[in-house]
């Protein structure tokens, strides 16, 4: 839809001025236009309204989707593939080989060949749904499997 078009008013009538009936005339034909290109300018600024409400939903959408890859990044930076029977301290973060989730360690330990996954008294899980896919993905490309 083009920008709409507001037509500027003609002089106004005066009765104390000549030419009051040409005026009037014009003023009231004026009204009559200006009525339809004001229903103009209202679905003109209601479309307007739409476009920047959708634009506004859209960035909320990629605003949650960076803060998601953000907090994921941060869940799995410094994390390395997990090692059975491996020493440990409280606190390391590494991922399982069985479910590509991120955990860290809530104990020190060592001599433990059980999984993260499979091992709740040792680690608590970290990751999110998004990391989990990608990690499985690029497990996939770097075995072929």
């Amino acid at each position: 839809m083009a920008d709409p078009i507001i037509t500027p008013p003609p002089i106004a009538p005066n009765r104390r001025e000549g030419f009051f009936n040409e005026r009037m005339d014009a003023f009231l034909a004026w009204l009559v236009t200006s009525q339809s290109e004001m229903a103009a300018v209202i679905a003109w600024m209601g479309a307007r309204v739409a476009e920047n409400a959708g634009a506004a939903q859209a960035a909320e959408t990629a605003r949650q989707a960076a803060e998601a890859a953000a907090n994921s990044a941060e869940v799995s930076a410094g994390a390395s593939a997990h090692v059975p029977n491996a020493a440990y301290d409280a606190g390391a973060k590494v991922w399982s080989n069985v479910d590509f989730q991120t955990y860290r360690a809530k104990t020190d330990h060592s001599d433990v060949a059980a999984d993260p996954s499979a091992d709740k008294v040792n680690w608590a899980g970290l990751s999110s749904p998004d990391a989990v896919a990608k990690r499985a993905r690029n497990f996939s490309l770097w075995t072929g499997a």
